[in-house]
């Protein structure tokens, strides 16, 4: 596999594995103001995107490939002000 190709899948990894960490951050958000049904909605499109990343993962590693998998940026707490 070249390196191009497998540089542009791990980076789409990283987008769902992003992307995956915010759902559950507006997930928990809903939960805590009691907002269950849209809590469910974040929480089950969380768990699809970490599936889209499982199984570019699992493409990479399939064909021997250790996926280079980055760090989620973190982002500093509002201020509760």
């Amino acid at each position: 596999m070249s390196p191009t190709l497998v540089a542009a899948l791990e980076k789409q990894a990283n987008h769902e594995m992003l992307a995956a960490q915010a759902y559950l951050a507006m997930a928990y958000w809903c939960d805590v103001r009691h907002h269950g049904g849209f809590a469910q909605f974040f929480h089950e499109q969380a768990a699809e995107e970490r599936g889209h990343a499982g199984k570019i993962l699992q493409h990479l590693a399939d064909r021997d490939v250790v996926p280079a998998i980055g760090a989620l940026p973190l982002r500093p707490r509002p201020s509760s002000t």
